[in-house]
This record gives structure tokens, C-alpha cells and sequence, in this order.
């Protein structure tokens, strides 16, 4: 806009907020600037990825083989389901504040199916992007939008400290180590009855042999004298 500007490098962006420029050579020009609207697609499709991925780790590891009779290792873990549960609440919640035609995920394609991964229409987000990048912008970016109500609670659940997994895996830990004494302790009983055991058959073995002694004896006095 015919405003003069002044660098060291022939690349800065403080210029126009968002946008590197570089310059080539010396003279005029023009410089346009669009959207990268392929680039905010991918970002999109990798935040739906990385959610499926959550849904499908804990699906994977919840599941109970009935042939085996056994279960995967998140196989009734609470704190697993309430991480999907508390993400599916996130991404079917309506973003406040925002216009009404444009304020949830499903309204820009993006919708969850009956195994909790969600799926995009491809043609309806092309679409918002477009004609409505600001709206879709701030369904993830407002002040309670998707994205960063997310982050906020991916933030917290694994805080290290404080967070719930942190409390869980402290949890979980806590009782393998309960249940390791209480095996060191049965070992230890198990090992003292074997002793005593051990001590109640020689006894027995002792005795045995005593009596066979003495049935020997008192039957060879009752057994007639050949003269």
C-alpha cells in the first residue's frame, strides 16, 4: 500500500501478520496472498487422524477375547473410557458464542460413526473452507472451540503430577506393588507350612518304621517253635 519499509534480510515477515516474504531482486512487483486452504485441510485431517487413533488404541486394548477368557490391557480400565468419553463430549459440544449455522463439527463435515471415529466429508469442508474460513476458524480457535478445548484438557490429563493418567498409573502401580507383598507374603507362609510339613513326615516316617519293627517282633513271638 505504498508504504516504505526498510530490512537487513531479503526475508522477513513482519510485514503482514502470517505471511514470509522474500525478495528476489530489485524493482516492483506485485505480492498476493491467498489462503492456504490445502494446508488448513491437512491440519483438519490430521486432528481427526490423531482423535482416531486415540479411539482405536483403547478400543483395540478394551477388548475381552471369549475363547481365551482373556481381556487386552486396558480390558476394564476406567480411566481409558473417560478419556474417549470426555473427547466425544468435546467434539459433539457446540462451540458458545458462535453464529448458529456454524458453531459444531458436524456442521463442517466432520461427524462421529457408530464405532466413536469420526469421518469427514470432504466436499461440505471444502466448501467451508472457501466461502467461510473465519467461522471455521473460530469453531476450532474461539474462546471454548474445539481445539483448544482439547488442548486444554489433553494439557491436564497428562500433567505429570496432577494429571488423571498420573494418578491412575500411580494407582495401578501402588497395587502391583500390594500384590507383590501379598505374594512374598504367601510364598513365605507356603514355604514355612512346607517346612513343617516336611518335619510332620519324618515324624511319621520314624514312627512308621518303628512299628514295622515292633510287628516284626511281636509276630515272630507269636509264630509257633519248630523242635
Amino acid at each position: 500500500d505504498t508504504l516504505p519499509m526498510t530490512r537487513s534480510t531479503n526475508t522477513f515477515a513482519d510485514a503482514i501478520g502470517g505471511v514470509t516474504i522474500t525478495l528476489t531482486k530489485a524493482g516492483s512487483g506485485t505480492l498476493s496472498v491467498t489462503n492456504d486452504t490445502e494446508a488448513i485441510r491437512k491440519k483438519i485431517e490430521g486432528f481427526v487422524s490423531a482423535y482416531n487413533d486415540i479411539v482405536s488404541l483403547v478400543s483395540t486394548n478394551a477388548i475381552y477375547d471369549t475363547k481365551t477368557k482373556k481381556g487386552g490391557p486396558l480390558t476394564g480400565e476406567s480411566t481409558a473410557r473417560d478419556v474417549v468419553s470426555r473427547l466425544q463430549a468435546i467434539i459433539g459440544s457446540r462451540v458458545a458464542g458462535l453464529p448458529e449455522e456454524l458453531r459444531v463439527l458436524s456442521q463442517i463435515g466432520i461427524k462421529t460413526g457408530s464405532d466413536g471415529k469420526l469421518s469427514i466429508d470432504s466436499p461440505l469442508l471444502a466448501d467451508k473452507i472457501a466461502t467461510n474460513l473465519a467461522g471455521v476458524s473460530d469453531l476450532f480457535n474461539a474462546t471454548g472451540g474445539v481445539a483448544g478445548t482439547v488442548w486444554d484438557y489433553a494439557d491436564q490429563a497428562t500433567d505429570a503430577i496432577s494429571g488423571s493418567l498420573a494418578y491412575r498409573t500411580k494407582g495401578l502401580g501402588t497395587i502391583v506393588s500390594k500384590i507383590g507383598s501379598d505374594i512374598s507374603r504367601v510364598e513365605a507362609r507356603l514355604a514355612k507350612e512346607e517346612t513343617a510339613l516336611r518335619a510332620r513326615f519324618a515324624k511319621l516316617e520314624a514312627l512308621l518304621g518303628t512299628l514295622t519293627s515292633q510287628s516284626s517282633f511281636l509276630t515272630s513271638l507269636a509264630l509257633p517253635s519248630n523242635r
